[in-house]
């Protein structure tokens, strides 16, 4: 199969001068534009189920992201799951461990588990989704310079 190629129109010897047609040559600038934000806002394979309903919630609900919001919101989302996950081993095996000298200490999933749920509640607080519906938010994050909710919740 032939791959699609670029001929020069004045060359006398275009069949020697073909090239590949580089796709992204005749793209527009608003198709550019909305490549990008898709990608800057893509949505982790890696992340639970639950972690992907979420932030395609939040990307729903909020018409902009910047691309520091979006890195925030996912390692929210990344935090979350970390967490789950400690709690699960920590359900298996126990909050504590015996070591090789006799000695019971704190599982090492405590402190995963414990750091993870610190982390995530402090990404929701930077992006200033802590905040009740009801309650006036601060300035920036998701927020407008007047503390609305930039775009606010889709109806």
């Amino acid at each position: 199969m032939a791959a699609d190629v670029e001929r020069d129109a004045d060359d006398p010897d275009a069949n020697e001068t073909e090239r590949p047609i580089n796709e992204t040559e005749h793209a527009t600038a608003a198709d550019a534009s909305e490549t990008a934000d898709d990608a800057r806002q893509a949505i982790p394979g890696h992340l639970s189920k639950p972690s992907q309903r979420w932030l395609r919630g939040l990307r729903d609900d909020y018409d902009e992201w910047s691309p520091s919001e979006w890195r925030l919101a996912i390692l929210a989302a990344e935090s979350w799951d970390r967490n789950a996950t400690a709690r699960r081993q920590l359900g298996r095996e126990g909050l504590t461990i015996v070591s090789p000298r006799g000695e019971v200490k704190p599982h090492p999933a405590v402190v995963i588990a414990r750091d993870a749920a610190a982390a995530y509640a402090r990404f929701v607080a930077q992006l200033g989704l802590d905040q009740a519906d009801d309650e006036p938010l601060p300035a920036g994050r998701l927020t407008d310079s007047l503390g609305r909710r930039r775009g606010g919740p889709r109806a």
